[in-house]
């Protein structure tokens, strides 16, 4: 015997169709898988109870994993019937063709996300069909039209007027452009050295052996001065008596030495002064030690002790020194810094009027105060440059403008070159008590025949000339007008090659667009 229940059967239904079963009877269960009955994991006690009291033989039938993993969990005795897909696929083709009533009802009554989704993805497919078929029937022709480019560099006195008073301008009939007045902070950072050094030494300082190879003895009295081979002088501070030689050898005494500030040709000992040992010392101002070489003294070990440093001062002088410098720089570079700063910004450009760029100091500062001892300063000053520009929307206005008054042309500008832009303020002049500056400008512009407007109505002239006629025919025809740079044609259906004879058909756009 064979039970089946469906999605919407109860599971009251279900339990009182198993009792009114016949005791010791075999059963096969049947349930879709869409049954609230797989949705509680404690019906399945109730439902084999029953069956267990009746002593009923029971098979649950599987067609689905789900409903499988169910009765495996539940220790249910069950058959599965694995589903063959590819019949089923087939069998959901036919009837989709052949039984279509049939096929979207049992679609809709399942009411899942995936039969919504079939309805709606079925629905994009015939609009697509109804839209190629359109596309079909009625030819059309699209020509995507890339306009031909002029680079031009345009002069001309443009007005330039307050922005907060635009009204009185404009009614001269001047080609104006608004100024703003803006802001820029600036901090500029000086560090030198002030020059102001003395040199505190400690010279080199030791002992010698002196020498007298003569048979009388010597005497040198206090400070008396020594030189080396190399020119480097040293003075001997106490006096000394050297003893005659004898047969045994020269006579000798020990003494000391001090090295002086300079040598012989006037340059600074320092560092040198600390001889090695063995370095032999003359008598500078003794024949018989100069230049007999008598008598002479040995440097008996290596000199040590020599030292140099530097005193740095800083003085009021200096720093209103620094001040004025930064000062200078800061105004001196203004046009520089200001240009520098606008080129972060694409769409600001500023008046490079030398007088329309105030510079207000906000604040200088040091890193030392007068008698501090240390070998540089550093001086920072903070700014405000008061700026007067305009913006690149103001600029290609006015330059539409100026090309709006050719009678013979419609043009639309593409790039302007901001790099380019030249001012020529030699010759500026000042009208309206100092608001109004009457300066020559130079910007080099790009522009092309504005297609979007056709004031002359050159699309209308086209159309009459390429409808009804073939591709290349089209092509030859359009490439002649000046204001054409370069087409591409698209004719639907592809493989038609004429452009259609209805007017409305042809439609013409913008290589961008």
């Amino acid at each position: 015997m064979k039970l089946f229940f469906t999605r919407d059967d109860s599971f009251y239904k279900i339990c009182k169709t198993i009792e009114k079963l016949p005791k010791n009877k075999k059963v096969s269960l049947f349930m879709e898988p869409q049954n609230s009955f797989f949705r509680n994991p404690w019906r399945w006690k109730q439902v084999k109870n029953i069956l267990e009291e009746r002593n009923i033989s029971y098979v649950f039938i599987c067609k689905s994993e789900r409903t499988r993993r169910y009765c495996e969990e539940a220790k249910l005795a069950y058959s599965y019937d694995q589903p063959n897909h590819f019949l089923r696929g087939l069998k959901l083709v036919y009837m989709f063709f052949f039984q279509a009533q049939k096929f979207h009802l049992s679609l809709f009554n399942k009411k899942t996300t995936l039969s919504y989704l079939f309805f709606i993805g079925e629905i994009l497919i015939i609009g697509l069909i109804a839209y190629l078929l359109y596309q079909f029937i009625l030819p059309s022709a699209t020509i995507y039209v890339k306009p031909s480019y002029t680079v031009e560099d345009i002069v001309y006195n443009f007005r330039y007027y307050p922005s907060r008073n635009p009204e009185e301008i404009k009614e001269r009939g001047f080609i104006s452009i608004p100024y703003y007045t803006g802001s820029m902070d600036y901090t500029y950072i000086l560090k030198t050295n002030t020059q102001n050094i003395s040199f505190m030494q400690t010279p080199a300082r030791w002992t010698v052996r002196v020498l007298n190879t003569m048979y009388q003895s010597f005497s040198l009295l206090p400070d008396t001065k020594l030189v080396t081979e190399d020119g480097m002088l040293f003075t001997m501070p106490e006096s000394i008596t050297i003893p005659a030689a004898t047969r045994s050898g020269p006579g000798e005494v020990t003494a000391t030495v001090i090295a002086m500030d300079k040598d012989e040709v006037n340059s600074i000992i320092g560092e040198r002064g600390n001889i090695p040992v063995g370095t032999q010392l003359l008598i500078r101002n003794l024949p018989q030690s100069y230049n007999n070489q008598l008598l002479y003294a040995v440097a008996s070990s290596d000199f040590t002790g020599w030292e140099t440093r530097q005193k740095w001062a800083i003085t009021q002088a200096d720093l209103e020194n620094i001040r004025q410098r930064m000062w200078n720089y800061v105004r001196a570079n203004k046009k520089q810094i200001v240009l520098e700063e606008f080129a972060k910004w694409e769409d600001k450009y500023p008046l490079m009027f030398q007088n329309l760029i105030d510079v207000q100091v906000n604040d200088v500062t040091f890193d030392a105060q007068v008698g501090d001892e240390q070998t540089d300063v550093e001086g920072r000053i903070d700014i405000t440059y008061i700026v007067r520009y305009f913006t690149r929307d103001n600029l290609k206005e006015a330059l539409n403008e100026y090309l709006g008054q050719r009678p013979s042309q419609t043009l639309d500008i593409i790039s302007m070159q901001k790099s380019s832009l030249t001012f020529f303020p030699d010759t500026s002049t000042l009208v309206t008590g100092d608001t109004v500056i009457v300066m020559p400008t130079k910007m080099s512009v790009i522009w092309w025949y504005d297609f979007n407007k056709d004031y002359n109505g050159i699309k209308e002239d086209m159309k009459n000339e390429i409808i009804g006629k073939r591709r290349d025919e089209v092509q030859k025809i359009l490439l002649d007008y000046e204001e054409i740079g370069s087409i591409l044609i698209k004719v639907s259906p592809p493989w038609s090659d004429t452009i259609p004879a209805i007017r409305s058909r042809v439609r013409f756009k913008l290589a961008d667009e």
